[in-house]
């Protein structure tokens, strides 16, 4: 279980929390500012407009990152309240954008941090970041309610997005356990990719 690593390994237990923790809440951020520029409060007013990982992921999402390894957040929208005809899509791609735009932050970090031949703990923290993002962009990203990608998607999935929200629960779970590990290992090829290492 993912919490052994806290007895295994402390710091890189400790390190990979932080780095998911701050990329979630980074993730919810995105979609409390993207609905308030078009037009939708509701974030705003609940007190997401933070990066506080109790309010972006709350207790349960906390403890489940600790001891499974697994995590979420959820940022409230009402898409009545916002203006512009992509507006609902826009909003739902601003997480996952974030998560790509955090990527190219923590290459770019690691490149330099490289040149200046920084020690092992900041290399591994900067490709842990770099990985564990691009990794949630393409987890959000698949097209399936309540992820990301099932509003991204929305206007192509047309009437399977009913059939898809129906069994969210069970392929939910599928897809965290079974593909998860899959995603990661995509996000470091590609991150390797980018960085030549190979």
């Amino acid at each position: 279980m993912y919490i052994e690593g806290l007895f295994r390994d402390p710091a890189g237990w400790a390190l990979q929390c932080a780095i998911v923790i701050f990329s979630i809440c980074c993730h919810e951020w995105a979609h409390a500012r993207a609905a308030l520029a078009f037009g939708d409060d509701t974030a705003a007013r609940t007190g997401h407009l933070s990066l506080n990982p109790l309010r972006q992921m709350g207790w349960m999402s906390l403890a489940m990152l600790a001891v499974c390894g697994l995590a979420w957040g959820q940022v409230p929208v009402d898409e009545r309240q916002m203006r512009g005809k992509w507006a609902g899509e826009l909003v739902a791609a601003a997480g996952p954008g974030m998560n790509l735009v955090l990527w190219m932050a923590f290459c770019a970090a690691f490149r330099v941090a490289w040149n200046l031949q920084a020690g092992p703990a900041w290399l591994n923290g900067l490709y842990e970041g770099a990985i564990v993002n691009f990794a949630l962009a393409l987890l959000n990203l698949i097209p399936m309610p309540p992820l990301d990608g099932g509003r991204v998607f929305a206007p192509w999935l047309g009437r399977h997005r009913a059939g898809l929200q129906g069994g969210t629960g069970l392929v939910l779970v599928i897809v965290l356990v079974f593909c998860s590990r899959y995603l990661f290992t995509l996000a470091g090829h590609v991150t390797n990719w980018v960085l030549r290492l190979g």
